[in-house]
Order: structure tokens, then sequence, then C-alpha cells
């Protein structure tokens, strides 16, 4: 079987399938497709950031510059830092970063626990669920709004 240990003795196999064929093989599979499949939070972060962290930057760049064609006393190092603390201050990275990682680890400690998302979209609809039927061939999972 895949992921067996053999602490003692040699054993002689035949392997009759190929590794892409093997269950090991589908479960790396799921978890690679997991990953890519983002939920519709994550890409509104995704699509947030792309729009404010250039105009963040180039706010910036204009804090930094635009005040020595205004200031009389201008100091390119004291406006620097001004432009370098706007920067920390409007700096999305705790939101841009941690709603992703929070996806990914919410995956990655799910499968430890013998649990596979196909996705984290369905993190999200573990919200929804009410009623979890399994039986031996599989499971039907409902949710508030389906009828049983």
């Amino acid at each position: 079987m895949a992921g067996s240990i053999n602490p003692d003795g040699v054993i002689d196999l035949k392997v009759e399938k190929l590794f892409n064929d093997s269950s090991i093989a589908r479960i790396l599979e799921l978890l690679q497709n997991a990953t890519s499949r983002k939920s519709k939070t994550e890409l509104l972060i995704r699509r947030l950031a792309k729009i404010y962290t250039p105009i963040v930057v180039y706010l910036a760049i204009a804090i930094c510059i635009a005040p020595y064609f205004f200031v009389s006393d201008y100091q390119f190092s004291d406006w620097l830092y001004r432009a370098l603390i706007f920067l920390v201050i409007s700096c999305p990275c705790a939101l841009v970063i941690s709603i992703p990682l929070g996806y990914f680890g919410g995956l990655g400690a799910a499968s430890k626990k013998g649990l596979l998302f196909k996705g984290a979209t369905y993190l999200d609809q573990l919200i929804k669920v009410n009623t979890l039927v399994m039986d031996k061939t599989g499971m039907e999972i409902k949710t508030a709004s389906d009828k049983i």
C-alpha cells in the first residue's frame, strides 16, 4: 500500500500501475487543485490590492517629491521619511496577506486531520451546513437553503 512502512526485512513487489494512477497521486492532485481554487473573499482582496497598492506607492512618491515645488525649506530626507511613514501606515499587508494565508492554513489544517476540501470556497460553504449525512459509499451535505 502507498505510504506503508516496513521496519523489518525485505519485500519484493510487482508494480502493476503507474504512480499517476495511485491514490496518493490523486490526493496530491486534489490538494494542488484546492489551493488554486480561490474563494470570493480572496479574489476580492486580490482585486482591491491590485488597485490600492499602486495608488499608495504613487502617493508616497508624490509626498516625497511634490513638496519640492511648494515648500521653501524642502529637505529631501524629511519628506522621504514622511513618505515612508505614509507607506507603513497605509500598507494593506495585514488584509492582503492574512486572508489568503487564512484559507491556505485552513486547508492545510483540515488535511492534517484527514479532511480534504476541493478549494477555499468550500471552507466558506461550511458556514451554511446544518446536516451531514454519511454512509459507506460517500456523503451528502445539506445546507439551510436545501430542502431535506
